[in-house]
């Protein structure tokens, strides 16, 4: 589906209402969340459908030889559980992982959620 795909090291916890999480790769934090469930509610955005950029490196110079941009739905969702919180976000810098440009952030609400779906084949929504 053209998501990155990169070597790393996952940590994930669950303990009781709280959970935590990071990614780390050549020796930085790549992200670094934790949720605390509180029960606070919040308006939660609309995050369907997911879009998504599939680039393919050029092969013979710096830079992409293909940008498309990808629509993907998701069907026969199921909630096993969903619950709301706060939660704290932070980054370390890293050239090779440049999420950390995105700067400081507000976590302006959190969900904690587990469930399943199935994610059908994707739809091109433009070629750049």
């Amino acid at each position: 589906m053209g998501l990155s795909k990169k070597i790393g090291e996952i940590e994930f916890n669950v303990e009781g209402g709280k959970v935590s999480g990071s990614v780390s790769r050549k020796g930085k934090k790549i992200i670094d969340v934790t949720f605390e469930e509180t029960g606070e509610a919040f308006e939660q955005p609309n995050l369907f459908p997911r879009l998504q950029v599939k680039r393919f490196p050029h092969v013979e110079h710096e830079g992409t030889h293909l940008n498309t941009i990808l629509k993907n739905e998701f069907y026969d969702a199921v909630t096993k559980k969903q619950v709301t919180g706060k939660a704290t976000l932070n980054w370390e810098e890293s050239l090779d992982d440049p999420l950390a440009l995105l700067g400081d952030v507000e976590v302006v609400g959190a969900i904690y959620f587990v469930g399943s779906y199935t994610l059908s084949y994707g739809k091109v929504i433009d070629e750049l």
